[in-house]
């Protein structure tokens, strides 16, 4: 279950947090009608639907999930640790 919450974090651009508990190793696939790339979209409301999506859609990556896998994503307020690089010089030659 890790390693989907990772892929699903590339597709999505942003954190899935992995939460159900499972372990060990499955099997699985989905089919989703690809989107745009990723990029960040505006925060977004516990129980409502992302905006980033287009309501019309009904096989976007959620509904995917939810249907041929069983799994629900959940958007939630989650403090992370983040990187910030405020900066980046050349090396100096030696």
């Amino acid at each position: 279950m890790a390693s989907l919450a990772n892929a699903l974090t590339f597709m999505l651009g942003r954190p899935v947090l992995e939460r159900t508990g499972l372990t060990g190793e499955y099997n699985y696939s989905f089919q989703h009608e690809a989107q745009s790339p990723p990029h960040a979209p505006p925060p977004f409301r516990s129980g409502t639907r992302p905006p980033s999506l287009p309501p019309e859609d009904p096989r976007t990556i959620f509904v995917a999930i939810e249907q041929d896998l069983g799994l629900r994503l959940e958007p939630s307020t989650e403090k992370l640790d983040v990187f910030v690089i405020e900066r980046v010089e050349r090396p100096s030659p030696n």
